[in-house]
C-alpha cells in the first residue's frame, strides 16, 4: 500500500486478502546520522484507516527509523502500529555479529544486540507493545502520546521502558520502579535503575530464575563514532565491542545485600566474589544467588536460548 495509496480501491475490489504497508518516518540514506526529536514524526498512520481497507488484515514490512539509534523510535512506531490495527510488523534488516562493527548491511540501517544496544533493547520493548497493546487504542498526538499502557518513551534522556509487574525493562537509565520488583524479570539496556545500578555502555539482562536465584547476563561497551551511516567499506569500523568491567549494583528482596556471583560462561571464568559482581569479572553469563546452588539444578533453557548460551563478538 505505501507504494501508491491510490490503489486501496482497486485492492478492496480484487480478492487480495490482506494488506501489507511500508514505514520509514525518518526517511533513507541520509549519509549520516540524524540529530533531533523525530517522535513527532511517527505519531500516527491515517492510511492504514481508510475504510476501503478495513476489512483486510494489516500487515507492516519493513519498518525502520533509518540513521538514528535512539531508544525511541521503534516503540513509538509499535505504538502507531497498534492503534491503527496492525497484526503483524516485521523490522527490515537485523545486521550480523560478524559485520556490524562496520555496518557492511546497509549503510542507512544499524541493528544489533551488541553494536547498537541501545536501539536494540527499543526493539525488544516494541516487541512487547505490539504483543501487550490493544489494537485500534488511540493514546493522542505527541506529547500525551509518550505514554501509553505500562510503556513510556522520552526524548530528553533517550528513555524508552517498560514498567510492569512482570517485566521491566529501559533502553537508558530511568527513576522508573517497577510494581513487583521480587518476582519481575528485568532486561534492561546500558544505563542505571533502582534495580541496577552500572556504568557500561553494552547491554545486560537480568532474568529471574527462582526465588533467591537470577541469570544475569552482560556484553561488551558499544563503542561507536560518527561514520555509522556513512557509505560502508570492510576496512572502516564504526563501532567497537570493549570488554571492560565495571562495577554493578543489583538490588533484588529475594538476593539481599550479599549474595553469591557464579560464572558459566568460559569467557568470565574469572575468580568472583560476592555483592553481586566478581572481582575481575568480563561480559559473560553469571548465576547470583542468595545461598548455595547446584549449577546442575538449572534449567536448560531460559526461554528461548540455552541457560549457558553466550555469543559474544569476535
Amino acid at each position: 500500500m505505501s507504494q501508491d495509496f491510490r490503489i486501496a480501491d482497486a485492492i478492496r475490489r480484487s480478492k487480495a486478502q490482506g494488506i501489507t504497508f511500508g514505514w520509514y518516518p525518518t526517511g533513507l540514506n541520509a549519509g549520516h546520522e540524524l540529530e533531533g526529536n523525530y517522535l513527532r514524526g511517527a505519531d500516527a498512520y491515517p492510511d492504514m484507516l481508510r475504510p476501503e481497507l478495513a476489512r483486510l488484515p494489516r500487515i507492516v514490512y519493513e519498518f525502520d527509523s533509518p540513521d538514528l539509534r535512539t531508544g525511541t523510535m521503534y516503540p513509538a512506531m509499535a505504538r502507531v502500529f497498534r492503534t491503527v490495527g496492525t497484526q503483524f510488523a516485521a523490522m527490515f534488516a537485523y545486521d550480523m555479529l560478524a559485520t556490524s562493527s562496520r555496518n557492511l548491511g546497509w549503510q542507512t540501517h544499524y541493528l544489533n544486540l551488541v553494536y547498537t544496544p541501545r536501539k536494540a533493547m527499543s526493539a525488544i520493548i516494541a516487541a512487547e507493545a505490539m504483543r501487550r497493546l490493544p489494537r485500534m487504542q488511540d493514546y493522542g498526538p505527541y506529547p500525551q502520546n509518550t505514554r501509553f499502557g505500562d510503556f513510556h518513551i522520552a526524548y530528553d534522556g533517550d528513555l524508552g521502558e517498560l514498567v510492569a509487574r512482570d517485566a521491566f525493562m529501559y533502553t537508558s537509565s530511568t527513576n522508573a520502579k517497577p510494581p513487583n520488583l521480587g518476582s519481575s524479570s528485568a532486561s534492561p539496556d546500558n544505563g542505571s535503575s533502582s534495580t541496577v545500578a552500572y556504568e557500561g555502555e553494552g547491554v545486560y539482562f537480568l532474568d529471574k530464575i527462582r526465588p533467591g536465584v537470577w541469570r544475569l547476563e552482560v556484553y561488551p561497551d558499544a563503542v561507536p563514532d560518527s561514520r555509522s551511516f556513512e557509505p560502508p567499506s570492510a576496512d572502516k569500523v564504526v563501532t567497537r565491542a570493549l570488554s571492560r568491567t565495571w562495577p554493578m549494583t543489583i538490588t533484588l528482596p529475594d538476593l539481599g545485600p550479599s549474595f553469591s556471583t557464579q560464572p558459566i560462561t568460559a569467557a568470565n571464568s574469572q575468580t568472583v566474589g560476592r555483592d553481586g559482581w566478581p572481582v575481575h569479572g568480563h561480559p559473560g553469563v553469571y548465576v547470583l544467588s542468595a545461598g548455595a546452588v547446584d549449577l546442575a539444578s538449572l534449567p536448560a533453557t531460559i526461554g528461548h536460548i540455552g541457560f549457558r548460551e553466550y555469543t559474544p563478538p569476535v
